[in-house]
C-alpha cells in the first residue's frame, strides 16, 4: 500500500464525511473505501456504525482510495461483515470519518453527532464477532418475541403466550440447573460504553438494528423480549444492561414524536417524568468512555434533543473546565443543588473544585450506604428554593443556608466494602445459586488468609459500630419530639425507610446489637 491517508479540512461546520464501502465477494478481500464530504442538510442515505473501540488503538489498514487508512481491529471486523457482495452502501463511522488527529474537527463532528444518529437511514449496532454463546443467547431473545408471526387481531392471546415463553425460560433454567443463556449478549462492552446511550437513544428505535456476527436482532424485538423476562421476574442475564439505551430512547421518541406521546399516554399507569439534567448525568455515571471528557460530550445530543442549553465540546478544554461546565449547566436549567450530591466519590480528581462531581469516577452504587438517597424524608428546607450565585469566573458556587447545630464529636466511618464481603461469603458458604460453583466454594474455604483477612475488617466494622451506640447514649434525649436517641440511630442506619423502619421494630437484631 501507499502512504498514509490525510483527511482533507471539511469546507462547512455543517459537513461531514460519508465512508463509501465497495463491495466484494470474498469476505477475507481488503476492505476498500473512500470518504466523501456531505453536509447534514443534504440528507444522504448512509448507515451509522454503533461500536466500541474498548481501547484499540488505530492499527489495522484498509485502502482509502490509493492511500493506506487505520482503523481499530472491532471497526475492521465490522466492515468485513457489514460489506455488500454487490452494492457500494455509504457509512457513518466516527475513527474513519473524523480526523481524529485535529481536535478542533473532533469537536464540531462531536456536536453533531446527535444529528448523525438521528437522521441515519439505520443505525447498525455492532457487538463484535461471534460466538457460540452469543448466537445461542440471540436466538433465545428472537424466540421471545416473533413478531411477524403475530396476528394482531389475538392480541391477548399473544400476550399470554409471549408471558409463558418468559415463565418457561425461567423454569428450564431452574429445574435443570443449565446456565443462564442471555448474559453472553449482554456482557459484551458495548452495554457498558457512554457513548452508545446517545447513539441509539436518539435514533427511531425501528431504525436501530443489533448485530454480532453473522447474527443479527432488530432493537425493537431485544426491547420486547427483556421486557417479557422483567414481567416475569426473571433477573438473571444481565439484561439491565441495556435499560438506560432503552428508558431515555423511549422517553426521547415521545419528546421528538407527540403521537407518540398521546398513544403512550392512553396506557394504564403511564408515568413519564422529564429527566433533569443532574438525573441524566448521575444515570450515565457507570458507562465507560476512555477519553473523560467523553463522560459529558456523550450526552450533549441528548441535552439537545430535549431542549437543554448546553454548551459546545471542546477537547481543548481540561476536563475540570469540562465537568465545571456540566455541574453549573445542572444546577442552572434544574433550579436545584441536588448535583451536589454527586461531589463526593473515592477517586475523585484532585484538582476539581469541591462542588464539581468527577464524573470519570463510578461514583458510589445504590448498595452501598453512602450513596445520594433524594426523597421527601431528607427535605429539612422544605419546599423553599436554593439560594447560590456563582462567581464571575463560575470556579466558586456560593450558597446561603442556616447553621443548626454545631458538630462536636466525629465517630470513625465504616468500611462498606468489607460489609459487602462478608455478604458474598456468607452467600458462598451458604451454597446460593447465584454464587460460585461447588469448587470455587472448596477453594474459598481453604483460603483462611483471606477468610482471617475479611473477619478481621468486619470486626473492626463492629468497633465502629459500637462507637455510634456509645455516642447515642451520650444524652437521655432527642431534639425532635416523640424520639429517643435510640429511635434516631436505627432510622439513621435505616435510611429512614418507612417499610423497612416498620420491619426493624419487629427485628431484635437491633435491639441486641444495641445491648452488646
Amino acid at each position: 500500500m501507499a502512504d498514509l491517508y490525510q483527511h482533507l479540512p471539511l469546507s462547512s461546520p455543517l459537513s461531514i464525511r460519508v465512508l463509501k464501502l465497495h463491495p466484494s465477494y470474498d469476505e477475507d478481500s481488503p476492505i476498500v473505501v473512500d470518504l466523501e464530504e456531505v453536509t447534514t442538510r443534504s440528507k444522504p442515505k448512509y448507515y451509522a456504525l454503533s461500536y466500541t473501540w474498548g481501547g484499540q488503538q488505530l492499527s489495522c489498514p484498509i485502502r482509502c482510495g490509493s492511500k493506506k487508512l487505520l482503523t481499530t481491529p472491532n471497526c475492521l471486523a465490522a466492515l468485513r461483515q457489514l460489506r455488500d457482495e454487490n452494492s457500494v452502501e455509504l457509512y457513518w463511522i466516527d475513527s474513519i470519518c473524523i480526523d481524529q488527529t485535529s481536535l478542533s474537527e473532533r469537536s464540531e463532528q462531536v456536536a453533531l453527532m446527535g444529528e448523525i444518529y438521528r437522521d441515519a437511514y439505520m443505525v447498525i449496532v455492532w457487538l463484535g464477532k461471534s460466538d457460540p454463546a452469543t448466537e445461542g443467547a440471540i436466538e433465545c431473545l428472537k424466540s421471545m418475541v416473533n413478531i411477524g408471526d403475530m396476528n394482531p387481531l389475538e392480541e391477548d392471546a399473544i400476550r399470554r403466550a409471549l408471558l409463558q415463553k418468559g415463565k418457561d425460560l425461567a423454569k428450564e433454567e431452574e429445574t435443570t440447573g443449565c446456565e443462564e443463556r442471555i448474559s453472553p449478549l449482554f456482557n459484551r462492552s458495548w452495554f457498558t460504553r457512554l457513548w452508545t446511550v446517545q447513539e441509539v437513544a436518539l435514533a427511531d428505535f425501528h431504525k436501530v438494528q443489533v448485530v454480532c456476527g453473522k447474527n443479527a436482532i432488530s432493537w425493537t424485538r431485544l426491547i420486547g423480549a427483556t421486557e417479557i423476562l422483567r414481567v416475569n421476574g426473571y433477573h438473571r442475564g444481565n439484561y439491565e444492561a441495556m435499560a438506560l439505551q432503552k428508558d431515555l430512547g423511549i422517553y426521547l421518541q415521545q419528546h421528538l414524536h407527540p403521537e407518540i406521546r398521546i398513544m403512550l399516554e392512553q396506557k394504564p399507569h403511564y408515568n413519564m417524568h422529564t429527566p433533569s439534567v443532574s438525573h441524566i448525568l448521575t444515570w450515565t455515571r457507570g458507562k465507560t468512555a476512555t477519553e473523560p471528557r467523553d463522560k459529558v460530550f456523550g450526552l450533549l445530543g441528548i441535552f439537545t434533543a430535549l431542549g437543554i442549553d448546553s454548551f459546545v465540546p471542546d477537547y481543548t478544554k481540561s476536563v475540570e473546565e469540562i465537568y465545571r461546565q456540566a455541574a453549573t449547566m445542572a444546577i442552572l436549567h434544574d433550579k436545584s443543588l441536588n448535583i451536589l450530591f454527586e461531589a463526593a466519590s473515592d477517586n475523585r480528581r484532585a484538582d476539581l473544585d469541591s462542588w464539581v462531581p468527577d464524573w470519570s469516577d463510578a461514583g458510589y452504587s445504590g448498595k452501598d450506604m453512602r450513596a445520594a438517597m433524594i426523597n421527601k424524608h431528607f427535605c429539612a428546607c422544605g419546599p423553599t428554593n436554593p439560594r447560590y450565585h456563582f462567581s464571575t469566573a463560575q470556579n466558586y458556587l456560593h450558597l446561603r443556608g442556616k447553621l443548626l447545630d454545631t458538630v462536636t464529636y466525629r465517630a470513625e466511618t465504616m468500611n462498606m466494602k468489607c460489609i459487602n464481603e462478608v455478604h458474598t461469603i456468607l452467600r458462598i458458604f451458604r451454597g446460593g445459586t447465584q454464587g460460585p460453583s461447588g469448587d470455587d466454594r472448596a477453594s474459598l474455604r481453604d483460603d483462611r488468609a483471606n477468610l482471617r483477612s475479611v473477619m478481621s475488617e468486619l470486626h473492626g466494622a463492629f468497633q465502629v459500630m459500637r462507637a455510634w451506640t456509645n455516642v447515642s447514649t451520650w444524652y437521655a434525649g432527642y431534639p425532635a419530639p416523640g424520639e429517643t436517641p435510640k429511635t434516631a440511630l436505627r432510622r439513621t442506619l435505616l435510611y429512614d425507610d418507612p417499610e423497612t423502619n416498620a420491619d426493624a421494630r419487629l427485628d431484635a437484631a437491633f435491639e441486641f446489637g444495641i445491648t452488646l
